[in-house]
């Protein structure tokens, strides 16, 4: 039984081993894991920090292009 329904807001981040220090094309599979149908259905916030370590522009660039395609 469902009981969280479908106007769950997530906060969430992505796994730093994949967006910190992994490839930057292991990002989209990474999303395609966590972003599910049904949280595509519901409204959420992505958040993928780097909180004080360096990050490459390229790898927000990454996150950027998946939610192009597979955002609402």
């Amino acid at each position: 039984m469902d009981v969280i329904g479908n106007d769950l807001t997530i906060f969430g981040c992505l796994d730093p081993t994949i967006f910190v220090s992994g490839p930057v094309d292991g990002i989209a599979p990474a999303l395609d894991r966590l972003i599910t149908p049904r949280v595509r259905d519901a409204h959420f916030v992505l958040v993928p920090a780097a909180d004080g370590i360096q990050v490459g522009l390229d790898r927000f660039m990454a996150v950027k292009q998946w939610m192009e395609i597979n955002g609402r």
